[in-house]
């Protein structure tokens, strides 16, 4: 379950969302799932690494994105963009 967001979190989480789900759209097929760093979604959106990284993980915890940790991990969203 999410936590209450401050408005300004919220409109960070819904523009890694967008972000997420654009990439999703770019990048993958049925047979590839493309994972992106907190680095990468937060330059796109122009936002801190550290704040990304941390909204990111409270949106894997109430299970709309899945993360895995390693040199091939990144966040990726659970389900298809719709």
């Amino acid at each position: 379950m999410l936590k209450l967001l401050s408005s300004e979190t919220f409109v960070y989480a819904m523009i890694i969302l967008a972000r997420l789900g654009k990439e999703y759209e770019e990048r993958n097929n049925a047979n590839h799932k493309e994972r992106l760093s907190a680095g990468v979604v937060a330059g796109g959106g122009k936002l801190p690494k550290a704040y990304a990284a941390k909204i990111m993980a409270s949106l894997a915890a109430a299970d709309i994105l899945s993360s895995r940790k390693g040199p091939r991990g990144g966040f990726a969203l659970k389900r298809k963009p719709e």
